[in-house]
């Protein structure tokens, strides 16, 4: 036998055992991993263990709850995170559009559909995309209240980011949401909670 046969035999029977104790997603982790390493075509392996799947989205009226248990810095973040599905990193890197621009490429012609009363601006995300945002008007107003007369340097998982708002964001905003949803209701889904409500209100 070729030896990448032989290799390629051996890394599906990996996975066949291995798919009687891991979820789908741990499954699949190591089959992209045995792949790269050994250069192989591996086929797809389908785990034996159940995975059940809880929503993490918070409601609208969680939401609502929650900015009223806070203060007015810490609020304003949560509003504008829910409202704009925003990682909490992107909190720090919110800028106006001639500061900051998007990235090109083909972007969904619809994904503002329906929006108004909206005012634009643009933040860096996952793996430095700049994309659009679209903030509602009576928050854009606060937001604006807290500008900086000079932006700030903040470092986020070794990455410098510039500052432009008084806001609360990142490890910190993660931190403080889910201590204050713990608190609240005694769980907290995470901040990441924010940007699932705001894809189902989209769809």
């Amino acid at each position: 036998y070729p030896t990448s046969k032989i290799r390629s035999e051996l890394a599906q029977s990996f996975l066949l055992e291995l798919s009687r104790r891991v979820k789908q997603k741990t499954l699949d982790g190591y089959r992209q991993a045995l792949s790269l390493v050994l250069d192989l075509q591996i086929s797809h392996a389908v785990s034996n263990v159940e995975t059940i799947l809880k929503p993490r989205a918070y409601s609208k009226e969680q939401i609502s709850f929650l900015t009223k248990c806070t203060s007015d810095q810490l609020k304003l973040s949560i509003e504008i995170a829910a409202a704009c599905g925003l990682r909490a990193h992107e909190l720090d890197t919110i800028s106006r559009p001639d500061e900051m621009a998007e990235n090109e490429r083909e972007w969904l012609q619809d994904r503002f559909q329906g929006l108004k009363n909206t005012c634009t601006f643009v933040v860096s995300g996952k793996g430095g995309l700049r994309r659009q945002i679209r903030i509602p008007s009576e928050l854009t107003k606060s937001l604006e209240a807290r500008r900086f007369a000079q932006p700030t340097i903040v470092t986020q998982r070794g990455i410098h980011y510039l500052k432009r708002y008084a806001l609360i964001g990142g490890q910190q905003f993660s931190q403080q949401f889910s201590r204050l949803s713990k608190t609240e209701f005694g769980w907290s889904n995470g901040a990441h909670g924010l940007r699932h409500f705001y894809a189902q209100e989209r769809l």
